[in-house]
């Protein structure tokens, strides 16, 4: 078993035994404690804390260092979050979900559409609450045996799409295979109105339906492939995440994208959105682990 894997086993071993004592000011703060030295995402710290210190995001040294913990931070909820999703329901939502944009949620229950999120330590979140709101969902994602780690934390992953998959009201995760076009399943879904969440916020180098795109200074090579259909469908497209502000509450911001100016535009406003949110709060953000990966741009394009 790898240092990694090792790493990942700990901390959702721990996780696992404190909530047998239920959700409370002290399991939160054990939780904290025990398991900030055992937190996988240790070994993305170097390169998270270089992303950090971009001139793009101004942040100050001091900055940096606080925005970092609270990146570490939000993994650790994002592991206490496992265990809880048996437990969601409409109540919860409604008491710990503050939505900043209403009217979009509306067009999604009558529209249903093209929802582009971002890799952020509670997208899973995000769609398990769209589907509490009565939305059927469903979620494209790599198949969780590519996962370096699956074997090892099968238990945990499954567990992961599992309880997720049960609030989407009837929907599914479409995993992502060599064998299998999981784009075809798309047409039939927004036929029938359905809400499809497709993360396109990291780079890739081995698809034809790509975009360059610039961020914070940064040429990223896009997939694209969810965003033609849609606009070939003449569906709506959305773009928005979930932000964890402290204890159980959250924020889930949300907005409706114009699709007159064809895929390059959506990506745009796309990537404009996530400037907006990372600037705001730098830590929202996983993409920092690849984001040194990306071209950095001279001059104008």
């Amino acid at each position: 078993m790898s240092t990694l894997t090792r790493s990942y086993k700990r901390f959702f071993n721990t996780l696992k035994v404190l909530d047998y004592f239920g959700d409370n000011q002290l399991t939160s703060w054990l939780a904290y404690y025990f398991t900030a030295k055992l937190n996988p995402y240790l070994f993305q710290r170097e390169r998270v804390k270089l992303a950090l210190g971009h001139p793009s995001l101004s942040l100050s040294a001091i900055q940096q260092q606080i925005y970092l913990k609270r990146y570490l931070n939000q993994y650790i909820r994002f592991g206490r979050q496992l265990f809880f999703y048996k437990k969601l329901d409409i109540k919860w939502v409604e008491k710990n979900i503050k939505i900043l944009n209403l009217p979009v949620v509306d067009n999604i229950s009558k529209k249903g559409g093209l929802f582009l999120t971002y890799h952020h330590h509670h997208h899973h979140f995000l769609f398990s609450i769209l589907g509490i709101l009565k939305n059927k969902v469903h979620v494209i994602a790599s198949a969780p045996e590519t996962s370096i780690v699956y074997k090892e934390m099968k238990e945990y992953i499954d567990k992961l799409h599992q309880d997720t998959s049960a609030h989407f009201y009837g929907g599914d995760y479409i995993f992502i295979k060599p064998t299998v076009n999981y784009l075809r399943n798309l047409y039939n879904i927004l036929e029938h109105n359905e809400l499809v969440f497709s993360l396109n916020d990291n780079i890739v180098l081995n698809n034809k339906r790509t975009q360059q795109i610039q961020f914070l200074n940064k040429l990223m090579t896009i997939p694209t492939g969810t965003i033609e259909i849609a606009l070939k469908m003449n569906k709506p497209i959305y773009c928005g995440l979930l932000e964890w502000k402290e204890g159980n509450k959250f924020e889930l911001d949300l907005v409706e994208l114009n699709s007159n100016h064809g895929v390059l535009g959506i990506l745009k406003e796309y990537f404009e959105f996530l400037e907006q949110k990372t600037k705001q709060n730098p830590s929202i953000w996983e993409g920092w682990q690849w984001f040194q990966d990306c071209h950095e741009i001279k001059g104008n394009l």
